[in-house]
């Protein structure tokens, strides 16, 4: 795999499952509170009829963050070669790399980083033994935002630029949907092509992505998710339904094009393999509860279909979790999903948790 000089800032900190469409920048609301307190005169006639006392669930306590603090849109991806899971970017956190070691999170400061951006892809490539990141949005309030189609990797120790990308890459910014292909040996990239509804494939050749003239699809890449599933041998990308968000369609990638498998499946955002189920699983909305107990709505993979797994009421009172990823933590063999227990805006990042599956719960480890 050939490198560039790096080109890129140092910056002083340090952890695919993402939007980028041509000149828009993501999409990420702030949202702003107001609270009126209105005062009455005192009154000594008593009330007709005694207010009646209502019972009132008590707060979910936060645990104190242990790890990032960042907004939408960080890359995770798992690095074998150093028993790391590799966290880089996300609003908020945009130059910043972060390693998961099984317990807990180091912030890094590596010598090369790529410039300040979220929303970027980014998967292992097990012959060179590297985390590749491809793409990304600056985040740049109030300026014009940037929009990359350069690839770095990831050494272990810092980060190299790989290619600069241009104007005979893959398109430009956020979003795209990356992972390695271990029958063919490939890296596989899909962007969108231009448009929210379509999308287009690339695969790394070691220098350069190369455009696969049949790999053209009618799909959503933005809160799409893609991993290679060992029982069909083929990478799936799981990808919402045009028109119907609440639905996911679900293609499989033969080496040349993509196949429709699924038309209406269940509505996920982050898919890995479980290697406790041997299987690809995909989830979606999730809540946590006291204890920090997490309850997603996951299905597995069949190969051919997605069936639903046993999913435990949450007990009252429960709160949602916004999911950024789910991750194969290949070391200690587990799948981890990592989220927020509040919903981030881009003006105001919120920590970063962590939750192992341990084939009957999410537990939560950082």
């Amino acid at each position: 795999m050939g490198t560039e000089s790096p080109n890129a800032h140092q910056h002083r900190s340090r952890l695919t499952p993402t939007v980028g469409l041509g000149a828009i920048a993501v999409l990420v609301a702030g949202v702003g509170l107001a609270i009126a307190a209105a005062q009455h005169p005192r009154t000594h006639s008593p009330p007709a009829h005694p207010p009646t006392p209502v019972a009132t669930s008590p707060p979910i306590p936060t645990p104190r963050p242990t790890g990032p603090v960042t907004g939408l849109d960080a890359s995770v991806a798992d690095d074998p070669a150093t028993h790391r899971v590799v966290l880089f970017g996300g609003v908020d956190s945009n130059s910043k790399t972060w390693l998961w070691d099984g317990g807990q999170w180091t912030s890094i400061t590596p010598r090369s980083s790529p410039p300040n951006r979220y929303g970027p892809a980014a998967a292992y490539d097990p012959p060179t033994h590297v985390v590749v990141l491809f793409g990304g949005t600056s985040p740049i309030v109030g300026q014009a935002v940037q929009q990359f189609n350069d690839t770095w990797a990831w050494t272990g120790t810092t980060w190299l630029r790989l290619n600069s990308g241009g104007v005979h890459g893959p398109t430009m910014g956020g979003g795209a949907q990356m992972a390695w292909d271990d029958t063919r040996q490939r890296m596989i990239l899909v962007t969108n092509a231009g448009t929210l509804t379509t999308a287009e494939t690339w695969i790394w050749d070691g220098s350069g992505w190369r455009y696969q003239p049949n790999g053209n699809l009618a799909a959503i890449v933005f809160g799409a998710a893609m991993a290679y599933d060992p029982g069909s041998h083929a990478v799936v990308l799981v990808s919402p339904v045009i028109g119907d968000n609440s639905h996911t369609a679900t293609f499989r990638w033969n080496g040349s094009s993509w196949n429709a498998i699924v038309s209406s499946g269940p509505p996920v955002g982050s898919i890995a393999f479980d290697p406790l189920a041997k299987d690809l699983v995909a989830c979606g909305s999730a809540t946590y509860s006291t204890g920090f107990v997490l309850r997603a709505s996951c299905w597995q993979w069949t190969g051919t279909n997605w069936l639903a797994t046993h999913v435990p009421r949450s007990p009252t009172p429960a709160r949602s979790v916004t999911i950024d990823a789910q991750v194969d933590d290949v070391d200690d063999a587990r799948m981890l999903m990592i989220g927020w227990l509040v919903a981030p805006q881009q003006s105001g990042a919120q920590p970063l948790y962590v939750w192992a599956w341990d084939g009957v719960t999410w537990v939560l480890v950082a």
